[in-house]
């Protein structure tokens, strides 16, 4: 029996090596066992040994599997003498004291995301040779001084397959060719600088914004449909049927704080997706599309949320002033983001939608929160003043991984029964008899901007890891893998 087993043994340790010798193999797992990996590095950091694992990583699998390595340099020169720089995909470079003319053929293949930075009338004013071919994003930023740095650069792009584009501090004045592989542009800017883009047939651009300066902006933007974001700030005019071109899918409404806005039912194109207003408008039934998916109402105070008002498709509700009553039915079912910062009212069961995930309610502080008044989907719950108790009865909450409260009450233990992971942040430490000992929570941060001591008792029975700050313990935890910052 024992010779089997060791005949076994020799043969999985076999099969095992057989298969790690593959490179292609071997580099993949590593890949993904690494996936999600941020890390932040200093130049002074690529000569350390520590980092010999990372150099294993080929640029392909850190841009499958989210492998973020970055690096910020004050000066490029310097990066050119360190060997291990091309472990770096994520760059952010200050041209400030960059030669007159600039390399691109310096930054090395693999890199995936590059922010260029200047904000003097320093050199350089000129570039030389291609951006690397791995390049996806790029953000180009200019504050202040010579314009010709964005220019000059601007013009490189046109071979490139670059998909995600930010651009700021830059008015265009000249023919810029679109990349074909471009579908990001985060661009903001008037009729005077976006008529210089040439874009290809049927292609849009997300994230490029018009300024509606005069009325004769309207029909240019109903021929321009890669423009898909429009902001009115400037031009007071009646919103009238058709005024803003169907294909528009995006609306942002910034008048002077004072100024109202006169909305009918067709004011807004039908199928838009998002819409933000920054000023008061009359409540009526059917006046946003039945499409909206992303709705930011900033004017105060907000009116009472009437059944009927919200379209039921909206998925993302950010009110920051609205401090009414949320009766029954009155937020649609599809919403899963939402954002009331000032509310403070009573909160009912079944209120709040049946697969909302993210909630903000920072300046609530009613004594309780009754059974069944937070939906069990929630992923984040943000209530920083509350410190009261949660009803009993109410369905486990299983898939927060995220709490901020002002103090953490007994009460909250059955809520998290069934929970693995979680970061929790407290603002006025813990109530007495709070425990998550009887919870299945595995891996915990926890911290406290009010020093607090807590035992043994309350921690998880099954931890396996810990971070924590703020957190005086006694004792300190064994039998798991503790970062304690005091």
């Amino acid at each position: 029996m024992s010779n089997s087993n060791n005949s076994n043994s020799s043969n999985n340790s076999n099969i095992f090596y057989s298969i790690w010798r593959d490179s292609y193999i071997r580099g993949m797992v590593r890949a993904r066992l690494l996936a999600n990996l941020q890390i932040s590095l200093f130049i002074q950091q690529l000569d350390h040994d520590d980092i010999i694992p990372l150099t294993k990583l080929s640029s392909l699998h850190k841009l499958k599997n989210n492998i973020n390595i970055e690096c910020y340099i004050p000066n490029f020169d310097n990066l050119l003498n360190y060997p291990n720089r091309y472990i770096i995909n994520k760059l952010f470079i200050n041209l400030n004291d960059s030669p007159e003319i600039f390399n691109l053929q310096d930054i090395h293949e693999g890199v995936h995301t590059l922010m260029l930075v200047k904000d003097t009338q320093e050199t350089p004013r000129q570039f030389s040779g291609t951006l690397p071919s791995s390049l996806t994003d790029l953000s180009l930023i200019q504050k202040g001084g010579e314009i010709q740095f964005i220019q000059n650069l601007l013009q490189t792009l046109h071979t490139t397959a670059i998909q995600k584009l930010w651009v700021t501090g830059y008015t265009i004045d000249s023919s810029f060719v679109v990349p074909r592989s471009l579908s990001t542009f985060c661009y903001e800017a008037s009729y005077e600088s976006l008529k210089w883009i040439v874009v290809s047939p049927n292609q849009v651009l997300q994230g490029c914004k018009m300024e509606i300066k005069s009325l004769q902006d309207f029909p240019w933007l109903d021929e321009n449909k890669w423009i898909v974001s429009v902001i009115l700030r400037e031009l007071l005019c009646d919103l009238v049927h058709d005024l803003i071109p169907q294909h528009v899918s995006e609306v942002s409404i910034e008048y002077p704080i004072h100024q109202t806005v006169e909305l009918q039912a067709d004011s807004l194109p039908k199928m838009l997706e998002s819409f933000q207003c920054l000023n008061r408008f009359t409540f009526l039934p059917n006046i946003l599309p039945i499409h909206l998916k992303s709705l930011v109402l900033s004017f105060n105070p907000i009116p009472r949320l009437e059944t009927g008002f919200l379209p039921p498709s909206l998925e993302k509700l950010h009110m920051p002033y609205y401090n009414e009553p949320l009766d029954l039915d009155v937020l649609p079912a599809s919403l899963t983001d939402l954002i009331i910062p000032d509310f403070n009212h009573p909160l009912d069961a079944l209120v709040l939608p049946c697969r909302l995930k993210f909630l903000t309610m920072r300046a609530f502080t009613q004594p309780t929160l009754p059974a069944n008044s937070l939906p069990s989907t929630l992923v984040s719950l943000a209530i920083p003043s509350f410190k009261g108790s949660f009803g009993t009865g109410s369905e486990p909450l299983d898939k927060l991984n995220d709490l901020y409260i002002d103090m953490l009450d007994r009460s909250i233990s059955p809520l998290l029964q069934n929970v693995v992971n979680i970061t929790i942040t407290t603002y006025g430490g813990l109530n007495d008899g709070v425990s998550l000992f009887h919870t299945s929570i595995r891996n915990l941060v926890l911290s406290s901007n009010k020093r607090v001591t807590i035992d043994s008792l309350f921690l998880p029975q099954h931890l396996q890891t810990l971070e924590s700050k703020g957190i005086k313990f006694n004792p300190i935890p064994t039998g798991c893998k503790c970062k304690i910052i005091p």
